[in-house]
């Protein structure tokens, strides 16, 4: 495995996120596609190598970039009351046909 990035310690600018968070994903794709990580919890070269670019790009992430929580509206109330065709008991029950 050639380790990029080896000399580096901390990401300070977008360009370099940029080209580790390219390298972090070719790590994973080479890794996965190989074996290395179909152990739950493997110790190999490939994840420490994406073990330490990933604490690099978290820490930039949190230090440089605004990842403000999502936020999600309200979703509006459904209404518990049942139309009278679809209580209990008010018709017989007809079996829909599948739209396959």
């Amino acid at each position: 495995m050639e380790k990029k990035f080896e000399n580096l310690t901390e990401i300070t600018d977008c360009q370099t996120f940029d080209d580790v968070r390219e390298y972090f994903e070719e790590l994973i794709q080479y890794a996965t596609r190989n074996g290395y990580l179909k152990e739950m919890g493997a110790d190999n070269e490939y994840t420490r190598e994406m073990g330490r670019v990933g604490i690099m790009l978290a820490d930039y992430e949190s230090i440089y970039m605004d990842l403000s929580p999502l936020k999600f509206k309200k979703p509006s109330p459904v209404s518990q009351v049942q139309s009278p065709q679809h209580q209990r008991g008010s018709s017989p029950r007809v079996r829909r046909q599948r739209l396959i």
